[in-house]
């Protein structure tokens, strides 16, 4: 269950990186949520998560969140890349199947 006060998004395209997709979302949150204060729009770092375990990813954003995410306004925002699997089912969720070289990325944080 997503912690209150937090947010976990998704970014599927095709990027290059997980850069890429944190800007992207950091540029629609930054047109669209400028009345929200603490979203991905005012984030400056990210902080990629590495899955060992082929773990659900969402799951992984979840527990983060719930254990030892950092607060506050300098907190960086967490990314973990949706891989396998769970891949195949976002791009089939988003009708992006049979499609090369798409990648998705979970960032969650907290909002200020």
């Amino acid at each position: 269950m997503v912690q209150k006060n937090s947010f976990i998004e998704v970014a599927i395209g095709k990027y290059e990186n997980p850069v890429e997709a944190f800007n992207e979302l950091r540029g629609i949150y930054s047109y669209n949520m400028t009345f929200i204060t603490g979203t991905i729009a005012q984030k400056e770092k990210m902080v990629m998560i590495e899955d060992k375990k082929r773990i659900n990813p969402f799951f992984i954003a979840e527990k983060k969140l719930e254990e030892d995410w950092i607060k506050g306004k300098k907190a960086p925002v967490g990314c973990v890349e949706i891989k396998r699997s769970y891949l195949k089912k976002i791009k089939e969720k988003y009708g992006l199947k049979g499609k090369q070289r798409i990648k998705a990325f979970i960032f969650f944080g907290w909002y200020n």
